[in-house]
């Protein structure tokens, strides 16, 4: 084994070199936070009323990120994950999805779901002129 010294001396170099990129990657992840809150708080004012999922992988163990309502039924951005199967009982069996708002997931979930947001946004807009479509449908009849 190396000297504790030359080895300590090391580690310290890299340390110093890790500073600043967590400084920046600190930044980064601070305004792209604050990015999905605007996003987030914008969806709910349009009042769509409109819940879709875009499945992609987010890191950790979620796979897909949502726009839709939390258990309390607030609308938010939502990572979610299946983390359960259900074995019985009088709710159907298969897997549990499991959910939490985006601007409380980890990290790496909220970077991992940067590449994500623009395909939900799309969605979101799919679905409503969906739904425009068939109320249009309706009237029409």
């Amino acid at each position: 084994m190396g000297d504790p010294v030359i080895v300590l001396e090391s580690a310290r170099d890299q340390l110093q070199k890790l500073a600043p990129l967590a400084q920046e990657l600190n930044t980064a992840s601070d305004a792209f936070t604050e990015e999905l809150r605007t996003i987030e708080a914008e969806l709910v004012k349009l009042n769509l009323g409109i819940e879709v999922t875009v499945n992609a992988p987010l890191g950790s163990a979620y796979n897909a990120i949502r726009f839709g309502r939390k258990r309390n039924g607030d609308w938010a951005l939502l990572a979610t994950a299946l983390l359960a199967t259900r074995t019985g009982g009088p709710l159907p069996l298969g897997p549990v999805p499991e959910m939490i708002p985006l601007l409380e997931a980890p990290r790496d979930v909220r970077i991992a779901a940067a590449d994500h947001i623009e395909a939900l946004l799309s969605l979101i807009a799919a679905e409503a002129k969906k739904k425009i479509d068939s109320l249009n449908k309706a009237i029409d009849k």
